[in-house]
């Protein structure tokens, strides 16, 4: 039996379990954009700013200090 409920996952599961499984998961993922948002250090816009300078960072410290060439 326990075979057969493992071979057919979620599909066959009753209606009212399944809406609960996806409501929690709702749940979780709000709740985690929430927590996401009220422990951010930085403003998108400044989280992305630093996260380009490190990255160009990275990049000029991997070349050797040479410039690139995409001016």
């Amino acid at each position: 039996m326990k075979a057969a409920i493992w071979q057919t996952g979620l599909l066959r599961l009753h209606p009212v379990r399944r809406r609960t499984q996806t409501m929690r998961f709702l749940l979780g993922l709000g709740l985690g954009y929430m927590i996401g948002l009220l422990i951010a250090p930085a403003s998108g816009q400044e989280f992305r700013r630093e996260l380009a300078e490190r990255a160009d960072e990275y990049g000029r410290e991997k070349a050797g200090g040479h410039r690139s060439a995409r001016r």
